[in-house]
């Protein structure tokens, strides 16, 4: 059973209400569902991560860097030092969606 099914399914609500409670649409879910059920593996279980998306400010421009991604409608304000293959995962991420 995928991980974003099961977690559906113990929530106790409908797809729909499920959805809603993500912030996310019924097709936004299952296109979640599948993409997590095929890249599933035994050495490496897909799973969500959280992330928080803010508008940068003009104060944490100057001591981070920030990252536009593909179009330009998405940045990502990145602090200095941030670890480089994390950095890499991320953008690949961004870039898939």
């Amino acid at each position: 059973m995928l991980v974003l099914h099961a977690a559906q399914a113990a929530s106790g609500l409908s797809v729909a209400d499920y959805a809603r409670e993500l912030g996310v649409s019924v097709p936004t879910l299952y296109l979640w569902r599948r993409r997590l059920g095929s890249a599933r593996s035994e050495d490496r279980p897909a799973k969500l991560i959280e992330v928080t998306v803010t508008r940068p400010t003009a104060s944490a421009s100057d001591n981070n860097m920030l990252v536009r991604i593909g179009d330009g409608r998405r940045i990502v304000v990145v602090p200095r030092g941030f670890d480089g293959d994390d950095l890499r995962r991320l953008i690949a991420v961004l870039e898939s969606c």
